[in-house]
């Protein structure tokens, strides 16, 4: 069995060390120029060489607040919330970087939030009290600023799935969903038109939405166990079952493989479901107590990271979980950039992971 996978383009020197563990015969190898962590009384393994997942850490150009990515056209964009109208794209899918700039008039105070969906980068900055605004890109270099009619939200949720972009408000009861088949053309330039505004169930600190299946999207909220459910696509919305184990709130949610699945946070708990709408929802247990942020599925693996660095795999569809490996930095977002897993950090790094 090889230490090494391809050596991604020769940006990997063979002297660096060797980090993982086994994935349940997918395998895993982990490559890193810094130190790992080896601080969890030795529950997430080191020194043990795999092949099958390479990671290595790749270094940004500035030393920011990176809080989201998203992947599509080939390109990895990632925002920052400090301010700054500084971003960063990746056209090799993490392994190099490159600043762009976010447009300064609405990102005054930082981005939140970023997606892809219909050939196309929505992103969403951290202050609306005035208006509620978006930024459009092609390719996440050239961006043009549209206004949404409606109450100001600060939008934390943000999501493409089904045809349409949705957005939550943050402690609000406001939501917007693109009018079906919206495109680039129609979201560029004051297409306030290009939404309309429906009702959340409550004025939640909203986190995190998702579509599944059947027309039906699953919001969560950071401070509460009840997700809001929509069964038409996003223009109504309702109170869905309380979330058992949820009570100190959700911050992700995410759709793949058949089921929803949310990591709880400050716990050792991911619950899943097939059905959000019955309150069909199932515990499994993680390795260790901490606090899960955000989940993944790529070519058939969960992947779940914690904000201290941990992380952790099902190769079964949540039913069983082993740790990975570890990395220091706070970790805000995973990202699956065609078989690659992108993962952005506080700070200037962001580390990738390349499945075989």
């Amino acid at each position: 069995m090889a230490i090494l996978g391809p050596d991604m383009g020769g940006l990997i020197p063979d002297q660096y060390p060797h980090f993982g563990a086994d994935l349940g015969g997918f395998g895993l190898s982990v490559i890193t120029n810094g130190a790992p962590r080896s601080d969890m009384a030795g529950i997430f393994p080191n020194n043990v060489a795999r092949d099958g997942l390479q990671m290595i850490i790749t270094t940004m150009s500035a030393i920011l607040n990176w809080v989201f990515a998203a992947y599509g056209n080939g390109i990895v964009c990632t925002i920052q919330g400090s301010g700054s109208s500084v971003g960063q794209r990746s056209l090799d899918k993490g392994r190099t970087w490159l600043a762009t700039t976010m447009p300064s008039s609405i990102g005054t105070s930082g981005w939140k939030r970023i997606c892809f969906g219909n050939g196309f980068f929505l992103a969403a900055p951290g202050n609306n009290s005035q208006t509620t605004s978006v930024a459009s890109s092609l390719n996440a270099l050239d961006w043009i600023v549209s206004f949404i009619s409606g109450v100001p939200i600060f939008p934390y949720a943000m999501s493409y799935g089904n045809g349409i972009f949705v957005i939550l408000g943050n402690s609000s009861s406001n939501a917007f969903r693109t009018i079906g088949g919206c495109s680039y053309s129609d979201m560029t330039g004051l297409q306030a038109n290009a939404w309309t505004a429906s009702t959340l169930p409550a004025a939640s600190s909203w986190r995190d939405v998702c579509y599944g299946i059947n027309d039906t999207w699953v919001g969560v909220a950071n401070g509460t166990a009840v997700p809001a459910i929509s069964t038409d696509n996003a223009r109504t919305w309702h109170s869905g079952p309380a979330i058992p184990n949820a009570s100190t709130g959700l911050f992700r949610i995410q759709y793949a493989n058949g089921i929803w699945a949310a990591p709880i946070l400050t716990s050792n708990i991911v619950m899943t479901s097939t059905d959000p709408q019955e309150g069909i929802w199932t515990a499994h247990t993680l390795p260790i107590s901490s606090s899960w942020f955000d989940c993944v599925f790529i070519d058939g693996i969960w992947i779940i990271s914690d904000e201290a660095g941990n992380y952790t795999y099902s190769a079964d569809n949540c039913l069983s979980w082993s740790p990975a490996f570890q990395f220091s930095g706070t970790v805000n977002s995973l990202c699956n950039a065609e078989g690659v897993l992108v993962t952005v950090t506080l700070g200037v790094t962001a580390n990738q992971g390349l499945f075989q």
